[in-house]
């Protein structure tokens, strides 16, 4: 008897994490249809004003946000007029968190806009807290730390820094390693292991995988992250989780 009930109590619990997951992938196809809209308009607008004779684009500041664009950010909202709903925060979940009924870990809005303060890239490890920092090597096959190593034991979820596709999932030289493509981007993570076929997409802030496998150096202890461009050449992960403004500068 004590077998079947929590066999159901497991049941419900993957039900509502699923339910809750599902209710946050479609809030995150609503704000960035929002945002494509509102980016349409900005188009239309600047195409109509013959003064405008230079075109600027969205670029992130050097400058880090200080407390008065936190300040800012925080009174500011989404919400869909026809339901109501807000779309202002979205949420990550975890089986316990489900189960209790709660919401996860609050995560910022899936929108970009001129002026607003954001990281990149978001942490896939909440807390982040970085155990080896990068160390970019001085050419292609130069020793140094192509990513930064975050502290996770075996089983901690993984989340998604951006939104994108699961480009592979496996074993690269007897490690476990699972990446998602993002932009010009490569992110990879090792030791991690998905249940998510390759092709899937994935939303910034949604669990995608989880910290198992083996690795050449993180087993057990942390979880190696790396941001790899087109050219192969690896960037430091953790200063694109900073946040900065996003300014206008202009095309030349």
């Amino acid at each position: 008897m004590i077998d079947i009930g929590q066999n159901r109590h497991a049941q419900q619990v993957r039900q509502l994490a699923r339910r809750q997951l599902l209710r946050d992938r479609k809030r995150a196809r609503v704000a960035i249809m929002q945002t494509s809209c509102m980016l349409l308009s900005v188009v239309v607008v600047s195409a109509l004003v013959p003064a405008l004779s230079r075109t600027s684009v969205p670029s992130f500041n050097s400058s880090v946000c200080d407390s008065d664009d936190m300040d800012y950010l925080s009174n500011q909202t989404l919400v869909d007029d026809a339901t109501g709903d807000d779309f202002s925060m979205t949420r990550t979940i975890d089986v316990e968190s489900a189960a209790s009924g709660l919401g996860g870990i609050p995560t910022p809005p899936q929108t970009e806009g001129v002026g607003q303060c954001r990281a990149e890239l978001g942490s896939p490890v909440i807390p982040q807290v970085v155990l080896r920092k990068f160390d970019a090597p001085r050419h292609a096959w130069g020793s140094g730390h192509r990513g930064a190593d975050l502290v996770a034991v075996e089983g901690t979820p993984l989340f998604a820094p951006a939104n994108g596709v699961i480009s592979f999932a496996g074993l690269v030289a007897e490690k476990s390693v699972v990446s998602i493509r993002y932009r010009a981007l490569t992110l990879t993570f090792e030791p991690a292991q998905t249940e998510l076929p390759i092709g899937t997409p994935v939303v910034r802030g949604m669990p995608f995988a989880v910290v198992a496998g083996l690795s050449d150096h993180c087993t057990g202890a942390c979880v190696h992250w790396g941001v790899r461009k087109i050219q192969k050449r690896y960037v430091d992960p953790v200063k694109r989780t900073e946040k900065r403004k996003i300014v206008l500068k202009p095309v030349d």
